[in-house]
């Protein structure tokens, strides 16, 4: 529409020489060309006219235009919140269940720990209890026959148990290895959640780094919409003024050639 103005008013300027050629033929012609005059404001008028429509439709476009803008960073911005906080909600409820899950390991090591300690000690009584028999079957060796062969087979059951307790101590050795390697894996995994929970926090502040920008951006843009307005209306003041102009000294030129 600016264009269309420009081009409507630069048709009217580039029609002066002929008007001006006009006048010196004769004061005839120039009499003539009298009644043109109101048709003349008319165009002028309408000029005034579009170009106000101009500036209201450019003001009405750049109001829709930021409040869609607006909107959009608006969503973006919400929507990127809502996406981290899903994210930090299930990285948390990750850590607590790895959390819960550790503290139980470490509660079962601790418990196979004290079995361990349990067993040994059990073994070490066996042994005791063992030396002891066979001390016992040294001295009545002689005279108890039958009684050594009891405690002969006293001796292997004792042997036998603590071979079972000696399998036992090795299981749960393996079962504490084995737990503590899983601790260590657990706490590997929580050590990357929480670094995908500072890359998330990161990408958040870049996002309202860029939302903050791009507002910025078209507020400059906007300044300079309204300073391109501005001037365009400075041009068409002047363009009207000097067509007034110049239409009174047609008229003073009219008069002066009737006049003589």
């Amino acid at each position: 529409m600016a264009s269309s103005f420009m081009l409507l008013i630069e048709a009217m300027e580039g029609d002066q020489p002929r008007r001006r050629a006009g006048t010196k033929k004769s004061c005839t012609v120039a009499t003539d060309a009298l009644p043109h005059l109101p048709e003349v404001e008319k165009a002028i008028e309408a000029v005034r006219n579009a170009f106000d429509n101009l500036s209201k439709a450019f003001q009405a476009g750049r109001a829709t235009d930021r409040s869609a803008m607006s909107e959009h960073y608006q969503i973006l911005l919400a929507h990127q919140a809502a996406e981290f906080a899903a994210d930090k909600q299930a990285a948390d409820e990750r850590e607590t269940d790895l959390e819960d899950a550790a503290s139980g390991a470490g509660d079962e090591a601790w418990d196979n720990s004290i079995a361990v300690e349990a067993a040994l000690a059990s073994a070490a009584d066996a042994k005791v209890e063992r030396d002891s028999a066979i001390a016992a079957l040294d001295d009545a060796n002689r005279a108890h026959e039958l009684d050594r062969v009891r405690s002969a087979a006293e001796i292997g059951r004792l042997e036998h148990d603590l071979a079972l307790r000696t399998d036992e101590v090795v299981t749960l050795k393996v079962s504490t290895d084995a737990l503590t390697g899983r601790f260590s894996d657990q706490r590997a995994e929580n050590a990357v959640l929480q670094e995908r929970v500072a890359a998330l926090s990161e990408q958040l502040a870049q996002q309202q780094a860029t939302l903050v920008a791009c507002e910025a951006r078209h507020e400059r843009d906007r300044g300079a919409l309204e300073a391109e307005l501005v001037r365009e209306r400075e041009r068409a003041s002047k363009r009207e003024t000097d067509l007034l102009a110049w239409l009174g000294k047609q008229s003073r030129g009219a008069d002066e050639g009737g006049i003589a």
